[in-house]
This record gives structure tokens, C-alpha cells and sequence, in this order.
């Protein structure tokens, strides 16, 4: 895929992302869903997700939706955190430095791949209470967002996992990975003329059946 190469994490960027930032304070609510389509576009057309321009762009969105939503701004520390988890590494922080909003960032970046990004938590509250308080930041720049709540129905899942963001508990990510994965093992296995006969009986079903 064109999202697994990154590049080393550049400390420079923050200061063109702030930089970019500023310059985008005074562009509407429209122009910024346009900018993050157009950072789509760039994508679809083949460009990669770590080109500096196109994170730098994304990040600065990100931080100005952020700072119109939630009325709050990022420091220096919690931008780095986002590009390191943006190129796939770790990054360890402290309760109450920002964890929230700094997965907002490497989210938007990923989520412009079109293939879907899964912001796990360690239980539902947290999923819910994420998911509530950065969802007008991701629906501010035209990314659609879910949450995958313990014992929803099947579509209610379905929806939530074709969101461009997905927020679920890392349980709940697990269990629905796995019974995805007996579901298409058990569509392996059907018998030859198993479809055929099911058809015939008026038992095919309708829509996927896969969650994830």
C-alpha cells in the first residue's frame, strides 16, 4: 500500500504546520472540507500519505478544525506525538498531556487513504467519551466518523466500520475480526452447488455479512 513507507520523523515540520495553520485561520468551513478533498484527491491520484507537504497540509487542518470545534490548540510536544504515531511508531505520553486530540491528527492523515482508520481505547467509556468530543472536529473537514458500541446490532456495526474513523474498544475490535474471519472461513467451505441450492430455496442473504 502507498501508506507503509514512512519517513523518518522530522522535528521541522511542526514549525510548517503551525506555520500552515496560521495561514488558514480566516478560510471558511467550506474551504477546509475542500482542502482535506483535495488532499483525497492527491491521494487517490497516487501520492503518498508521508509526502511533507501532505501531512504538513493534513496536520494544519486538523489543528485549525480542532481549535474551531474544541477551542483548544496544540503544543509543540503534541504535534510530535502525532507525527511519530503518524509514521507507525509508538509514542508514550502522560495522563492529561493530549491523548485525545493527538490521535486526531495521524487519524485524519490515514483516513485521507480512504481505507478506513480504528482508534482503539482500553474500554467503551473512553471509546464513546473520544468519539463524542472529536467528532465535530473529523465531521468539520467532511470525514464521516463511527463508534462501534458493545452488543450493537450488526448493521449498527457495519455503519460504524465503513465511517472513515472508526472509534471501538480494542476488544471489540478483536471479537469483530474474528467473527469476520469464521464467517469467510465458513463461505470457503460451503459444499459445490451450496449456492446454487440456496438460491433455489429462497435463502441467499442480502448485503455482506462481514462486520469489518
Amino acid at each position: 500500500p502507498r501508506c507503509c513507507h514512512p519517513r523518518p520523523v522530522d522535528f521541522a515540520l511542526v514549525e510548517g504546520v503551525k506555520q500552515f495553520a496560521a495561514s488558514i485561520q480566516s478560510a471558511s468551513d467550506t474551504d477546509l472540507r475542500k482542502l482535506t478533498s483535495q488532499l483525497r484527491e492527491r491521494i487517490a491520484g497516487g501520492a503518498t500519505l508521508y509526502a511533507e507537504d501532505i501531512a504538513t497540509a493534513s496536520f494544519a487542518l486538523t489543528y485549525e478544525a480542532v481549535r474551531r470545534a474544541l477551542g483548544m490548540s496544540f503544543y509543540d510536544v503534541q504535534l510530535l506525538a502525532g507525527i511519530v504515531l503518524s509514521t507507525g511508531a509508538i509514542a508514550e505520553m502522560q495522563t492529561g498531556e493530549g491523548k485525545t486530540i493527538v490521535a486526531a491528527l495521524p487519524a485524519v492523515l490515514h483516513a485521507l487513504s480512504g481505507e478506513g482508520v480504528h482508534l482503539a481505547t482500553v474500554n467503551s467509556y473512553l471509546a464513546e467519551r473520544d468519539f463524542r468530543q472529536l467528532q465535530p472536529v473529523f465531521e468539520l473537514l467532511g470525514l464521516s466518523v463511527g463508534l462501534v458500541r458493545d452488543q450493537a446490532a450488526p448493521d449498527q456495526k457495519r455503519a460504524a466500520y465503513d465511517c472513515d474513523i472508526t472509534y471501538a474498544t480494542g476488544y471489540q475490535l478483536g471479537f469483530d475480526y474474528l467473527f469476520d474471519q469464521i464467517t469467510l472461513q465458513r463461505r470457503n467451505n460451503l459444499q459445490l452447488g451450496q449456492p446454487y441450492r440456496d438460491r433455489l430455496r429462497n435463502r441467499v442473504s442480502q448485503g455482506r455479512q462481514t462486520m469489518q
